[in-house]
């Protein structure tokens, strides 16, 4: 796990995710993701991206919300294309990083890893327009459970969206 996780942050550091930093805000033009290969849902690796927040049909957010982590490395794929491979600070625990992607309706598989062995695989369906709503955290309490993720996504905005 720790190798699939250096390798994805390796990726990330020469720019697969180069423009989505824990600044960014709504408004902001990330740069487009690196094609890779789809894990077995028929769809073309190309043809999801990170795009500019108003092309963006999935508007998801990450955010690690674990003080006793911080900073974790997160990475995130759909389909088998790399979107995320970088560290999140907890900062105030209110603080979640855009990062705004197109992908084509039908039926995705999302995969969230962590430096700290966490994993989340979930799969969920766009429908043929409309925009959705995700939501990526990392948690951990000692005392309180293990490292995991959560994730949901709706059909409306997140309240901070």
């Amino acid at each position: 796990m720790r190798r699939v996780i250096a390798a994805l942050v390796t990726v990330g550091a020469v720019g697969v995710l180069a423009a989505c930093t824990d600044a960014e805000r709504p408004g902001t033009a990330p740069a487009e993701a690196a094609s890779g290969a789809a894990s077995g849902t028929g769809i073309a690796p190309s043809a999801i991206r990170i795009v500019a927040e108003r092309d963006a049909n999935v508007r998801l957010w990450v955010s690690n919300q674990s003080f006793d982590d911080d900073p974790v490395t997160i990475g995130i794929t759909i389909d088998g294309v790399e979107l995320v491979a970088r560290p999140f600070y907890v900062e105030s625990q209110h603080n979640w990083t855009l990062v705004p992607i197109e992908a084509p309706a039908g039926r995705h598989i999302i995969h969230v890893v962590s430096d700290t062995g966490a994993e989340l695989r979930e799969s969920f369906t766009l429908p043929d327009a409309g925009r959705r709503y995700a939501l990526v955290d990392s948690w951990y309490y000692p005392g309180n459970g293990g490292r995991h993720f959560t994730w949901s996504m709706r059909t409306t905005p997140i309240g901070f969206d």
